[in-house]
């Protein structure tokens, strides 16, 4: 609903396009998903082709990837990286700023890729907060022990982790990152109890500044 030029929504389903275009318009203040994790399908019988979004890919290309220092950047057309890249379009529009709060694939955090993500969200957002839970089933030895259960039970493999974006009205002259490692060795049930108990205000996020950049 964010695309420029849909078609057949500007003429042929005129009355969805006008509701488009008012939702378009609102200043969204707050934004709550757990966006899906796919970059593309493995093979040609998985129905799992990417959609073509022009607009958002557009945005993306302009921030992310031309922050990015990797020669390869398809990963950051992975659905859940297209949420953070819409979802702060979106928050950006509000002149009152917004938050905005994700569960998702957490290769952002230190994937080489993603540091063109990362050093936008910088410059876009005042804090940021990242709660790590783990979990990667990709990795090998004792880093794999380590990583232990997903939260998600054999349904994801990759790390997964809360990202929080608060942004205020104006701009930052960079975010204050918020982050927390959920630790070793912890099984499935460990980390959902360690989450339930705990708030965004009770957790011991180890913060620093960072300076803008761009």
């Amino acid at each position: 609903m964010s695309e420029d030029g849909d078609t057949l929504d500007e003429y042929v389903f005129t009355s969805n396009n006008d509701r488009v275009v008012a939702q378009n318009k609102l200043a969204i203040q707050a934004i709550l998903a757990n966006p899906p994790y796919s970059v593309g399908q493995t093979s040609g019988n998985d129905n799992n082709a990417n959609l073509k979004y022009p607009t958002l890919d557009e945005s993306i290309r302009s921030t992310y990837a031309a922050r990015s220092t990797a020669t390869n950047k398809n990963s950051l057309y992975d659905s859940y990286i297209r949420a953070i890249r819409w979802g702060g379009n979106r928050l950006l529009k509000s002149p009152d700023g917004g938050v905005m709060a994700y569960v998702s694939n957490g290769g952002y955090i230190d994937g080489n890729t993603a540091d063109g993500l990362r050093k936008t969200l910088v410059s876009e957002f005042h804090d940021i907060y990242v709660y790590n839970l783990r979990g990667n089933a990709r990795s090998a030895g004792e880093m794999r022990r380590k990583e232990k259960d997903n939260i998600f039970g054999e349904g994801s493999k990759t790390t997964v982790a809360v990202l929080i974006l608060v942004k205020k009205p104006g701009l930052t002259p960079g975010a204050v990152l918020h982050y927390k490692d959920i630790g070793d060795y912890l099984d499935r049930k460990e980390k959902l109890a360690i989450v339930n108990a705990a708030s965004i205000g009770t957790l011991d996020w180890a913060s620093y500044h960072a300076q803008r950049r761009g």
